[in-house]
């Protein structure tokens, strides 16, 4: 174990996704003089490249020399802030910076034709700026060990997505934006007072001193400790879009751009996931504390009413929008079954953070792909109806196929790398101890998905394109195909090889 006592010090990564935040403006002074807007764009991209590299280059110090400590105040007294780095927070933040990276490079043209699809608006200046801060937020809340920080990088994380959502010059986009401002202001109020309760309870924001402070007390099961769980996962769940707090999700994700979407959706999901379990979990021993039905039952409840959602949806973005809350069911569901298990935690896990991220790759891709649609047939036909969808195949097989082959992975078909990540979870189901009854729910859930993924592959593959879509002649640019060719080959990459991730997590 590496420890970094004697200086102020923090993450690499996070050091130089914070340091864009300073660049960016510098780029678009450039830009103004220069009359040249993808100044910002081609430095976005450069600059993921880099936090990329710093990211694979602490992997590999880690894996030599152990898990690296970071404490950002050199004052011992104040050592409760704590940032941890390990295989397996550095694999999450990895994935989530290359589907940064692989946004960069989609927006350099659809993000101008999207902000222009009115003829009501400008290229969004600050595009990037948000883009980056967000990241930054996700990478906080998955290093730190420190419930107050993590509250901070949660907030760094959600607060620009309002931005964000609202992209598009349309009123239902700041409709959209306004709503999931104002559900996701009140989570992060539940989620600020359940942090405080934990200090109250234990005097301290350090999650395992926290811990080890119940552990000395006994885990007394006071009204505290109760606030303390339920506000938290009410704070959480608002913003992971869980059964009950999910009603922004189709309006943000159905008028958000598609590379937002991209983002924004695996990003939030992970840093859910970790925040559960290192606030709840990690801290609050589930055989003394009874919320594990509470945990399985919702993620059962998520999945179910996204798949019942995601099933009769003809608008194609409101439909990702409904498909991943059934997804971030899956992931709730994971973390219910860790609960219910007295051993075998650390395997559990990584069952959870396995679908996680299959699900930002996955879903990434998928944005991006139906993007691609609308950027060729919502000029022609003015609706994103499943229609643009009919034949698509024939005239445009890149995007077909990053369409064909996201929805069956996130379907959990062989041999996709969907299908690794979701048998590892029915895996840690069986050998767990929960309810059979949850089991069988899953598997329908799961059934229920394969029927509208199969019934939107039709459309694409099998049917035959109207004659508006036979005289289009226009393709995708370039930078666009690009980024779903990476998204291609990291999808089968992972299927073919699926012991490069999971060794890791």
């Amino acid at each position: 174990m590496i420890e970094f006592l004697s200086q102020t010090f923090i993450p690499p990564p996070i050091i130089l996704a914070i340091s864009m935040l300073w660049l960016l403006p510098i780029a678009r002074w450039l830009e103004a003089r220069l009359d040249y807007w993808k100044i910002k764009s081609y430095l976005s991209i450069i600059w993921s490249l880099a936090v990329l590299s710093s990211i694979g280059w602490e992997f590999y110090i880690v894996t030599q020399y152990g898990e690296k400590h970071f404490y950002p105040v050199s004052n011992p007294d104040y050592r409760a802030i704590e940032f941890i780095e390990n295989t397996t927070n550095l694999s999450i933040i990895f994935v989530i910076t290359s589907v940064f990276f692989v946004v960069t490079i989609y927006s350099l043209k659809y993000l101008r034709w999207e902000t222009l699809l009115d003829d009501e608006g400008t290229y969004k200046l600050y595009y990037y700026f948000l883009l980056y801060s967000s990241l930054v937020g996700a990478m906080t809340v998955i290093l730190t060990n420190d419930a107050f920080t993590l509250f901070v990088g949660w907030e760094f994380m959600v607060l620009p997505g309002y931005a964000l959502v609202s992209l598009r010059p349309r009123a239902k986009a700041t409709e959209a934006g306004i709503k999931y401002a104002i559900q996701s202001s009140i989570g992060s109020i539940f989620l600020l007072f359940g942090i405080t309760v934990m200090y109250e309870i234990s005097g301290t924001f350090n999650l395992t001193r926290i811990n080890k402070a119940l552990i000395q007390s006994n885990y007394p099961e006071g009204t505290n400790t109760w606030l303390a769980i339920s506000f938290i996962i009410i704070g959480i769940g608002v913003t992971a879009g869980f059964i009950g707090m999910q009603t922004w999700i189709p309006d943000a994700y159905g008028e958000a751009p598609s590379s937002v979407g991209a983002f924004v959706s695996g990003t939030f999901a992970l840093a859910s996931v970790v925040a559960i379990y290192k606030l709840i979990i990690n801290v609050f021993e589930p055989s003394y504390y009874s919320y594990s039905s509470l945990l399985l039952w919702a993620g059962i409840l998520s999945m179910t009413v996204g798949n019942l959602g995601a099933i009769k949806q003809k608008d194609i973005r409101r439909f990702l929008g409904y498909s991943s809350i059934a997804q971030r069911g899956y992931l709730l569901f994971g973390l219910g079954i860790i609960t219910y298990s007295a051993t075998q935690t650390e395997e559990l896990l990584k069952a959870v953070y396995a679908q996680g991220i299959a699900y930002a790759v996955l879903e990434g891709g998928l944005f991006l792909a139906i993007g691609n649609l609308l950027y060729l047939y919502f000029p022609l036909f003015a609706t994103r109806s499943v229609k643009i969808l009919k034949g698509s195949a024939k005239n445009h097989t890149t995007t077909a196929f990053t369409i064909v082959l996201c929805s069956l992975g996130l379907a959990g078909i062989p041999p996709t790398f969907g299908f690794v990540s979701k048998l590892t979870l029915i895996v840690a189901a069986g050998i767990s101890q929960i309810p059979l009854i949850a089991i069988i729910m899953f598997a329908l859930n799961s059934a229920i998905s394969i029927l509208y993924y199969a019934r939107y592959i039709n459309n694409l593959v099998f049917t035959a394109p109207e004659e508006k879509i036979k005289q289009i002649k226009s393709e995708v640019p370039f930078s666009m195909n690009l980024s779903l060719a990476v998204i291609i080959l990291v999808s089968l990459v992972l299927t073919i090889k699926p012991e490069i991730w999971l060794q890791f997590l």
